[in-house]
């Protein structure tokens, strides 16, 4: 069989954000020149914008040390002879593979152990995480290249696997025509007032707990806002612990998630650990103020309209309050807390550069 120019190992990717971030690539990169060997949990994700993918053959999800994930990298650089290999999930390989140059693309913040230090996993979890960490930094000797979304996530990877720095490049990107088109379609000019917004799903790290605490205190003296997350009410919630005018949607569609954040005021985003935070970007660029955490890897990627201490129910609260009333609070000299004129929250931007294109050329050079 003819040579191809780069084969992208996806077979441990689990789909979600991975997933559409690998629709993303494939679309832009050239069909005839690449070939992609998929988890099966990728299919939903990769059928969004093509019916039909030539170049992408679906395997059963492999585990990132497993021999069958091992022998699948072997046997496929040995018959398609590609000049470039991209390991799309964060592990790289578990061998050498001679004669091809080997990428790791890394997007999962939880292998890090100096950031993902605040959240309290169960048992099964802890184990998991630290099996990867381990082999994380036991095959790092495997990569020629890690390609990182932003700055933080690039530094700390590099000190945490001792990796040089040029081996480290930084090349973000999103599906910024796929976010514009379905805004697009979505829009209807209605953007329901003082409304929020947190897509995500109930993970741990989501860090959903805290927001409805918030939320409750919040209520106590404003309760004509409304928040919409995308999670079902969990049995282990019982009616008396939820917060009023809270909307539980379950998980909705990427699109519908746009539409919802198109009739929205505000995105609120307070995960404890996030790579890129795919839900913040979507929200600004539907036109909702981003309200996130104060943290660095937050900084990487929008300049919000207000941030607050994500391990702080009071914290959160507050930066809800400040939303809602569209008014700054100040300390009189005597002590007295009092609202001053109205000052609505600043419009957010995105700071984080859509490097697509720039990443599909390095891959193709």
């Amino acid at each position: 069989m003819s040579s191809i120019h780069l084969l992208i190992d996806a077979t441990n990717l689990s789909g979600g954000g991975g997933g559409t971030l690998l629709r993303t690539l494939i679309d832009a990169l050239p069909e005839n020149e690449t070939r992609v060997i998929a988890s099966s949990n990728t299919r939903s994700s990769l059928a969004v914008t093509k019916s039909e993918r030539t170049n992408v053959v679906f395997n059963a999800p492999c585990h990132p040390f497993s021999g069958s994930r091992r022998r699948s990298l072997v046997e496929n650089v040995q018959r398609f002879r590609p000049e470039r290999l991209l390991c799309f999930g964060n592990i790289p390989p578990t061998c050498e593979l001679a004669g091809v140059e080997v990428a790791t693309y890394f997007q999962n913040a939880h292998l890090l152990a100096s950031l993902d230090n605040r959240v309290r996993y169960n048992l099964k979890d802890r184990f998991r995480f630290a099996v990867l960490r381990q082999g994380l930094k036991r095959n790092a000797k495997h990569t020629d290249a890690w390609i990182t979304q932003t700055p933080t996530i690039s530094r700390t990877l590099e000190r945490e696997v001792q990796s040089d720095a040029d081996r480290m490049e930084c090349f973000p990107f999103f599906d910024v025509r796929g976010i514009e088109t379905a805004i697009r379609k979505a829009e209807t000019g209605f953007r329901e007032p003082r409304s929020f917004v947190y897509i995500s799903d109930g993970r741990p790290h989501k860090n959903h707990a805290r927001l409805f605490e918030a939320w409750r205190r919040v209520q106590q003296t404003e309760n004509d806002a409304s928040l919409y997350v995308t999670i079902s009410r969990s049995d282990r919630v019982s009616s008396n612990e939820v917060p009023s005018n809270v909307h539980f949607l379950g998980p909705v569609a990427w699109a519908e998630g746009l539409a919802l954040a198109t009739r929205c005021e505000y995105v609120i985003f307070p995960s404890l650990l996030e790579t890129i935070g795919l839900g913040i970007v979507e929200g600004v660029s539907a036109g909702c103020k981003a309200i996130v955490p104060q943290d660095a890897c937050f900084a990487d990627v929008v300049q919000a309209s207000r941030t607050f201490d994500a391990m702080s129910v009071e914290s959160i609260a507050s930066s809800i309050r400040e939303a809602i009333r569209g008014s700054e609070l100040s300390n009189e000299s005597d002590g007295r807390r009092q609202a001053i004129r109205p000052h609505p929250l600043p419009p957010s931007k995105i700071v984080l550069p859509n490097r697509l294109d720039p990443f599909v050329e390095w891959l193709m050079r």
